[in-house]
């Protein structure tokens, strides 16, 4: 019994003795191996996650950018297009004005023309003209047609002289 017992404290510091060389160690180098590789997968991801956040600040920053490009370059077209319509109704005002006043000189120019070629026709014309005649009023009528000697009646001459032709035209 003696030996078993040696023997089994010989199997268990045998067992010792191999934790301790060979377990043990194998152990703590598993252990590193998984702690260095979890550290390296941690510090990819944060780096990852850096580049991340990194990208999208960049991306943000050119939004921005784009968009007060975007902005500014609308605000020039807006200003260039308020400065053409001005210019464009200051240019018709002016035509409309010059056109007016053309206008109007030619109106003035043809009222004097008539009234010129009025006076000149009034100043021909003999003889003078006459007021315009009363309505006819109707006649007392005694008699009918049917008396010839005096139906219809006739126009009696005028008291006034007939201008002669060459004084017509002496004038």
């Amino acid at each position: 019994m003696q030996q078993t017992k040696v023997a089994e404290l010989e199997a268990e510091r045998e067992e010792q003795h191999l934790q301790a060389t060979v377990r043990k160690p194998a152990d703590a180098q598993a252990y590193q191996q998984v702690t260095l590789a979890k550290a390296e997968r941690d510090s990819r991801v944060s780096q990852a996650e850096a580049k991340k956040s990194e990208v999208e600040l960049d991306a943000s920053a050119q939004a921005q950018k784009v968009k007060l490009a975007a902005g500014a370059e609308a605000e020039r077209v807006r200003l260039q297009a308020s400065a053409e319509a001005e210019h464009v109704k200051l240019e018709a005002e002016a035509r409309s004005q010059s056109l007016r006043q053309v206008g109007d000189a030619e109106a003035s120019a043809t009222q004097a023309k008539g009234l010129a070629e009025g006076e000149a026709v009034r100043a021909r014309a003999w003889p003078p003209p006459r007021p315009p005649r009363p309505a006819p009023t109707p006649w007392p009528r005694t008699r009918t047609p049917s008396s010839a000697s005096s139906w219809p009646r006739t126009r009696r001459p005028s008291s006034r002289p007939r201008p002669s032709p060459s004084a017509t035209s002496t004038r």
